[in-house]
């Protein structure tokens, strides 16, 4: 109901690594998972308002970091949408992204909170869909500080940096997806199971890996195929080849799945017939969503009230 409850949250993260690349070296490899652990532990009792621990990266982590994002760069120009670009190169003039270093999530929460007033919170691994989906009703977005593993710089099946700096921070500055992920958290809070699965497939389908028209051409908006050079691929080999097996996005009237891919390359796609559509969809659901009490946010203390008596269930 307040910001600072998230400091409850992230202690206790998803079992990962028990699906079809369960032998990938992420995994298995305990020298790479030591690593993992000791970044991941930097977000253990973060308290939401403090200064972000700082990873440090060593060297070579600085120099994985450069082979991927030196690959990818180019591609974006390629197969994002402007809004995407805009922000990405605005944080590259402002040097939080260079090529040649790792930025430090500290200060590109610094950089969020100036620009779009939101916010990241350090967590070490997978959030269940319910916590991670609250934190966003708290302009809060939940980021892992980890690289992947330096043999698969293509893909990771877990969010590495790659994906979360790369992916969603430059999103995270459009004030309108700002806006909606906050709508679509605060209909998280108090939810049904079976809708805590509706908004999380509609985030995942959008604001994770959404497609839309612009102009004549297909683009990516999604912030899950950014930081990985195998995602993009795959994708523009299917709007190029298969582009009619890409889905219309219909978030009002088709559901779509909930069993999502979250370990594993994406084989479904939804594209809107531009990006403001997209925006538009995601206001229509969250104005026609239907539950059984009302929330108020009080925007300057990040905090709600409900007009009936709440029984609160703390994370374990």
């Amino acid at each position: 109901m307040k910001i600072s409850d998230l400091d409850l949250i992230g202690n206790k993260l998803m079992v990962v690594g028990q699906g079809p690349n369960s032998e990938h070296p992420s995994y298995t490899d305990k020298s790479y998972r030591a690593r993992r652990e000791e970044i991941g532990n930097l977000g253990i009792g973060h308290r939401m308002g403090n200064p972000i621990k700082r990873a440090n990266y060593t060297d070579a982590e600085n120099r994985l970091w450069q082979h991927i994002y030196t690959q990818i760069r180019p591609l974006h120009d390629q197969v994002y949408c402007r809004e995407f670009l805009e922000a990405i190169r605005d944080l590259e003039r402002k040097q939080l992204f260079r090529s040649d270093k790792v930025p430090e999530l500290d200060d590109l929460n610094s950089w969020l909170l100036d620009v779009s007033d939101w916010r990241v919170k350090p967590v070490g691994g997978i959030l269940t869909q319910r916590e991670f989906l609250n934190c966003l009703a708290f302009r809060t977005f939940c980021s892992a500080q980890y690289l992947r593993h330096p043999s698969k710089p293509d893909y990771t099946p877990e969010p590495d940096i790659m994906h979360e700096f790369v992916g969603h921070i430059p999103n995270f500055a459009n004030p309108q997806v700002c806006e909606l992920s906050q709508r679509l958290g605060e209909l998280s809070l108090g939810a049904t199971d079976r809708q805590i699965e509706e908004i999380g497939a509609i985030y995942w389908y959008t604001i994770e890996f959404g497609l839309c028209r612009e102009g004549d051409d297909m683009k990516i908006y999604g912030a899950g195929p950014a930081g990985s050079v195998a995602e993009m691929t795959k994708i523009r080999e299917r709007m190029a080849h298969n582009w009619q097996s890409i889905r219309k996005l219909d978030i009002c009237g088709a559901k779509m799945p909930t069993e999502i891919e979250d370990e594993d390359l994406q084989s479904i796609f939804y594209a809107a017939d531009s990006y403001s559509d997209f925006l538009d969809q995601i206001n229509n659901y969250t104005k026609s969503f239907e539950r059984k009490f009302h929330l108020s946010l009080n925007r300057k203390t990040l905090s709600y009230t409900c007009n009936r008596d709440l029984r609160m269930i703390l994370p374990e």
